[in-house]
């Protein structure tokens, strides 16, 4: 999978690749939030990895251009933060467009279930 992590923790970021690219991921990273915003409006990704606390432009404002946009629902967006949001916030993401949100820390087997859970077409019947 093609995956976009956007978290301005340039040491998680480079861990986290890492950790993805040794599980055949593809990994590109930015460590700011508007970047990031540009890399998903030029690129295509299977996956966004994206931390909501974030100097400048977070993760919230990073959602809402997704959504102001009208592309949030083709995006298959994980958050993935230090303390998430309480539950009004978090059903709040979801209903937007969000797929996941998860607390830090994670673990590779459990974030790669998640990326493969995106890779399953729902039945057509």
């Amino acid at each position: 999978m093609k995956i976009l992590h956007i978290d301005d923790n340039e040491t998680f970021t480079e861990v986290m690749s890492s950790l993805l690219e040794l599980h055949d991921h593809i990994c590109e990273v930015s460590n700011d939030g508007k970047e990031a915003l540009q890399m998903t409006l030029t690129n295509n990704y299977d996956a966004i990895i994206l931390d909501l606390d974030m100097p400048e432009f977070t993760g919230y404002d990073y959602i809402n251009e997704l959504e102001k946009i009208g592309i949030i629902s083709s995006q298959n967006i994980i958050v993935l933060t230090g303390l998430l949001p309480s539950e009004e916030d978090v059903q709040g993401m979801v209903k937007k467009g969000v797929k996941v949100c998860i607390e830090k820390p994670i673990s590779i087997e459990k974030l790669n279930a998640i990326l493969a859970s995106f890779l399953i077409k729902p039945s057509t019947n």
